[in-house]
C-alpha cells in the first residue's frame, strides 16, 4: 500500500513527469493514490463531482489515459471490459472478491521475464488476476 499523499505531492508528482498540474488532473491523481481500491473512471467521476461541479466524465477519461501513457497509473483490466486504475505501478497481482466486488493488491511470486522462456518472446504487459472470496466476506458467509 502507497503512503498517502496531499494535493501539493499530486501536483509535484505530476510536474516531475512532464504533466501540467491542471486542477481535475491534480485532483484526479491525488483521489485514486489515496484510494487503494482501484477505482472505476465513473466512481472517480462521481466522487469529485460532488465537490467540482465543472468537471466532466470526459476529463476523467482523458486524465486517466494521460496518467497510464505517463506511467504515473496503471489500467487495471480485472474482469471483462471493467476497467479499473492503480497508483502502484510496481508489479503485483490483484485479487477480486466475488462478493463485495473488491479489488486487492498482493505481492506477486515472480516477475513477468522469468515466465515464458528468455529471448523468445516480447513481452509488453503482465496481468496477474486472482479471484474468490475476500476474509471479510468468508467470515460473513460463515
Amino acid at each position: 500500500m502507497l503512503k498517502e499523499i496531499t494535493v501539493e505531492d499530486a501536483a509535484r508528482m505530476l510536474k516531475k513527469h512532464g504533466i501540467r498540474p491542471s486542477t481535475p488532473r491534480v485532483l484526479i491523481y491525488h483521489y485514486i493514490y489515496n484510494h487503494p481500491e482501484h477505482p472505476r473512471a465513473e466512481h472517480i467521476f462521481s466522487i469529485l463531482k460532488q465537490d467540482n461541479p465543472t468537471l466532466s466524465l470526459t476529463t476523467v477519461y482523458n486524465t486517466l489515459k494521460l496518467l497510464v501513457d505517463n506511467h504515473m497509473l496503471q489500467a487495471v483490466p480485472i474482469e471483462g471490459n471493467e476497467m479499473r486504475y492503480d497508483a502502484n505501478t510496481a508489479f503485483h497481482g490483484h485479487f477480486k472478491c466475488r462478493s463485495c466486488l473488491k479489488v486487492f493488491d498482493f505481492k506477486a511470486p515472480v516477475r513477468e521475464k522469468t515466465l515464458l522462456p528468455e529471448g523468445l518472446f516480447q513481452v509488453e504487459q503482465v496481468n496477474l488476476d486472482c479471484y474468490g472470496i475476500c476474509p471479510d466476506c468468508s467470515i460473513e458467509n460463515a
